[in-house]
């Protein structure tokens, strides 16, 4: 059980970070970047705040596949392996997609 417990313990805090990212989101005045090390140019976003605001939607959505890993460790280790798997690999694509999304929405080239 305890094993359960830790597990459960580091999905929650994997979800806790992308939830932190996604207020942090929220409360930027700049533009969000989304690839660590890149700037986005504050001329070239058509509206700041529903970009950030559509980048903060982004990351909480993405924190859902951690906090359901978590709650699935809980009662079955195969399945929380599983949907953490998915999060990582469908769920980053989902991710790239969703922020190519907002770019081609809010970006002005």
């Amino acid at each position: 059980m305890a094993g359960k417990l830790i597990t459960c313990m580091i999905y929650f805090g994997t979800a806790a970070v992308f939830c932190a990212v996604a207020q942090w989101a929220l409360r930027r005045s700049d533009p969000m970047p989304f690839w660590a090390g890149t700037e986005v140019d504050p001329a070239s976003v058509a509206d700041i705040h529903g970009h950030n605001r559509a980048h903060a939607r982004m990351w909480a959505r993405y924190s859902l596949w951690y906090w359901a890993a978590g709650l699935l460790a809980l009662v079955s280790p195969i399945a929380s392996l599983i949907a953490a798997g998915l999060g990582c690999s469908a769920g980053f694509a989902l991710l790239v997609r969703a922020y190519r999304r907002i770019e081609r929405t809010y970006i002005r080239r």
